[in-house]
């Protein structure tokens, strides 16, 4: 598969996830905010801990030893991301162990065609369970916000802090 086909087909994985756990009617249950990853973690039951780990942001591990691991010296926005991104590896079914370090947070899906495919769809299952587009629509519906109003930078920012 080329890389545009990873993405899509890593995007589609995090949609059947939030079908499967029921992510849209719970955020709407609760009247807004984000997805809660750690909660989705645990339903999978997948091991989980928060520790401190020297210059990596997160570890997935195969089965039969599966488990995540994220550091727990970095602020909470960075664990999110950091645990989708893990829990991407193990809803894709990879088989070898990854070892994430600050780099997840610059790659760029669509940039340097050099890539590893894993990586590539870990962080494409990230984006896709962190940010849906229904997840936009519950909070810029909860605060009354329309599209023009996302025009606004400050708007935006308090979007961003909600989600």
């Amino acid at each position: 598969m080329n890389r545009g086909e990873i993405i899509i087909d890593a995007i589609q994985e995090a949609h059947e996830v939030h079908a499967a756990l029921n992510s849209e009617e719970e955020l709407r249950a609760q009247g807004g905010g984000g997805v809660d990853v750690f909660a989705a973690i645990q339903k999978y039951s997948v091991p989980f801990v928060f520790k401190p780990l020297d210059k990596l942001l997160g570890i997935f591990l195969p089965r039969p030893d599966m488990g995540i691991m994220i550091t727990s010296e970095r602020n909470r926005a960075i664990q999110r991301f950091t645990a989708a991104h893990e829990l991407g590896h193990f809803i894709l079914n990879h088989k070898v162990p990854s070892f994430d370090d600050e780099s997840i947070l610059r790659r760029y899906a669509y940039g340097d065609m050099r890539y590893d495919a894993n990586e590539t769809a870990a962080g494409a299952v990230a984006s896709a369970l962190l940010i849906p587009e229904w997840v936009l629509e519950v909070n810029a519906e909860k605060h009354g916000w329309n599209r023009s109003s996302l025009l606004d930078s400050r708007v935006v920012y308090q979007m961003s802090l909600r989600i």
